[in-house]
């Protein structure tokens, strides 16, 4: 109920679903929704009626009827998704001696661009070369960790036995850099026991020097002006 010379002063609003929503997903070009919509015109009628006569104001009334459908669209074969919203609305006239039904369809039947979904072939050329790049990148780690691990020394026997030694007999044994002076007389043994007992009787420390990397050291006592050396060279674990 609304103002007769300004539809914007309203006096009474009412809101009524008239019939449930429907939701449907179709691949169709078309879509029907028939829905059975019953209006009781006398009451609304008697609405307004009943205001005149209350309040003796120049009023006007109506009923809009609207169907508001909601679409998603995506076509199929397009790559994108728009909505749309259509409005389809009747009026009916109240409290009038002659009814009136105007009718307006609202925000339909406009244009809607969609893309194409076509290949693009720069972008599968793209694609195929950074699969390439990838694919290169992974040969050339496994080659370079096969050329490292060659250049890797082996885990051999003579390997084995250096670092029992360094690691059981750690208090015992000192790390130098240089060999005692050559004028001293220079005895070999031939197990490294023999340098334990004679750490035993001496109380010098067992010295180690490393020869040549992953080849050959010295372990040796030096004692008066006599150097006892106990050699572990790499050859002699060699079949």
């Amino acid at each position: 109920i609304y103002n007769a010379k300004n539809e914007d002063m309203r006096y009474y609003v009412e809101e009524k679903d008239l019939f449930n929503n429907k939701t449907s997903e179709s691949i169709l070009d078309n879509f029907s929704y028939n829905p059975d919509v019953t209006i009781d015109y006398n009451k609304y009628n008697d609405i307004v009626n009943e205001f005149k006569n209350k309040y003796k104001n120049d009023v006007k009334a109506k009923v809009d009827v609207y169907l508001l459908v909601k679409s998603n669209l995506s076509p199929v074969d397009y790559v994108d998704k728009k909505s749309m919203d259509s409005k389809l609305m009747a009026t009916i006239s109240l409290g009038d001696d002659t009814v009136i039904i105007s009718k307006e369809l609202i925000n339909n039947g406009k244009t809607i661009p969609f893309s194409k979904n076509t290949i693009s072939y720069y972008r599968i050329a793209l694609e195929v070369l950074i699969i390439i790049f990838i694919l290169v990148i992974i040969i050339v780690f496994i080659k370079l960790n096969k050329l490292l691990s060659k250049l890797q020394p082996r885990d051999n026997k003579y390997e084995r036995e250096l670092r029992t030694l360094l690691r059981d007999y750690d208090r015992s044994i000192v790390n130098v850099e240089v060999m005692p002076d050559e004028k001293l007389t220079r005895v070999s043994v031939e197990e490294f026991d023999e340098l334990l007992d004679l750490k035993e009787n001496t109380g010098e420390p067992i010295r180690y020097y490393e020869v040549s990397p992953h080849n050959k050291s010295y372990f040796f006592i030096k004692y008066k002006d006599e150097v006892f050396i106990y050699t572990l060279k790499n050859i002699s674990y060699e079949k």
